[in-house]
């Protein structure tokens, strides 16, 4: 019996001719799988890398002094990072400033941070940085060497600063060090390798005199640890990277969210083949089906050939689909082919998201087997009538 329910859905009504209309629904289901799964994990690692990066840039939490004085800022700052220091939590003071930068008749706003721990941007670029460049030099981005015409190295740039600007215009020449960092932004929301730049802390002082600085934790917090701080050190503001940053990551999740949701209405598309598929085997096995019906098969019968089958098909696609998106993933194709942005080094592969997408795959198939047969139920009716009549 259970040979004779394959041959109903899988024979077209010759016993030896094949359903190849079958295989719509696999490789449908398959190739649901594989955007989701890979959109996704390329947006999930494309998330991290840039939350890494920002994380090394800019710290994993900011402490700024509530209302500063210019008399007292040092002192302060001082005693926040000698408990930081003593509870074992990495910092560093730094200045951050909007600033100009010109050359030649070119000029142009950018973000100019002033760093006493260079190796912070090792980490976050990937460079080798020799800290004794910075008595006078520079590090810009490559988008902001190209705006400026692509500088050779000790090409003099100017730095000056409205903000600290009186009577006197505060500024000062710097020389272009030979490095330039990269860092490839796909949701152009934050441009730092455009609009980023890196002095020593003492020359930020110099050039920036009336700017208030303020201390980076150099790695992510805990909402416990920076409860913690908070409690602590009563003269001063603690916020994360994500309090810094709230449209930055708001705008890669939407976009994640977006992407991933293409590889569902590719799922939903073949539904509706599954619902077609199911009417076209209903309408071409009238006599096989009378027959089943004739020998005491009842409707949920007819309903679990096509559900289990149905399930089926969409397992062996999910599982395609999963086994194919981890072999594209691993094998790290989309970054030797530049499919991808450059800035991401290895694509993580997560497995939850399999899990959810077999699931919902799965949800979806037996839904629209379900609705489809329970659509034609007249129809399986008017066999049983059939079959009884004859």
């Amino acid at each position: 019996m259970f040979n004779y329910y394959l041959k109903i859905f899988y024979k077209k009504n010759s016993p030896h001719s094949f359903n190849f209309s079958i295989f719509f629904p696999v490789i449908g289901t398959a190739l649901s799988t594989i955007s989701v799964v890979v959109v996704f994990c390329i947006m999930t690692s494309l998330e991290n890398e840039i939350k890494n990066t920002l994380i090394s840039t800019e710290g994993g939490a900011i402490v700024r002094v509530k209302e500063p004085n210019k008399n007292t800022i040092h002192k302060d700052i001082f005693e926040i990072q000698r408990y930081l220091t003593s509870v074992g939590i990495s910092n560093q003071k730094i200045i951050s400033r909007p600033s100009i930068i010109s050359f030649n008749d070119k000029a142009f706003f950018v973000d100019v941070v002033g760093l006493e721990d260079f190796s912070f941007l090792e980490k976050a670029f990937d460079l080798s940085i020799d800290s004794s460049k910075f008595e006078q030099g520079v590090l810009i981005g490559n988008k902001l060497d190209a705006k400026l015409g692509f500088l050779e190295r000790d090409t003099p740039l100017l730095l000056t600063s409205p903000l600290d600007s009186g009577p006197s215009i505060s500024g000062k020449i710097f020389r272009v060090i030979d490095d330039k960092f990269i860092f490839d932004n796909p949701t152009s929301v934050k441009d730092i390798s455009g609009t980023y730049v890196y002095i020593s802390y003492e020359n930020a002082k110099e050039v920036f005199p009336l700017s208030i600085p303020h201390i980076i934790i150099n790695h992510e917090m805990s909402n416990t640890e920076l409860k913690n701080i908070r409690n602590h050190i009563i003269n001063a503001n603690v916020t994360s990277w994500q309090a810094e940053n709230p449209l930055f990551f708001a705008a890669i999740n939407i976009e994640k969210f977006l992407y991933t949701i293409f590889g569902f209405m590719i799922l939903l598309i073949v539904s509706f083949n599954i619902f077609g598929l199911v009417n076209l085997i209903i309408l071409r096995k009238n006599n096989q089906l009378s027959s089943l019906i004739y020998y005491g098969a009842s409707n949920k019968h007819l309903e679990r050939i096509f559900n289990v089958n149905v399930l089926l098909l969409g397992l062996v696609g999910s599982l395609i689909g999963c086994i194919m998106s981890t072999i594209l993933l691993d094998s790290n194709i989309l970054i030797s082919y530049s499919v991808i942005p450059s800035m991401i080094k290895k694509i993580d592969v997560y497995y939850p998201i399999m899990i959810i997408s077999v699931i919902f795959n799965l949800l979806v198939l037996f839904l629209s087997s379900k609705i489809s047969i329970r659509n034609n139920i007249k129809n399986i009716g008017v066999l049983k009538s059939n079959a009884i009549e004859s």
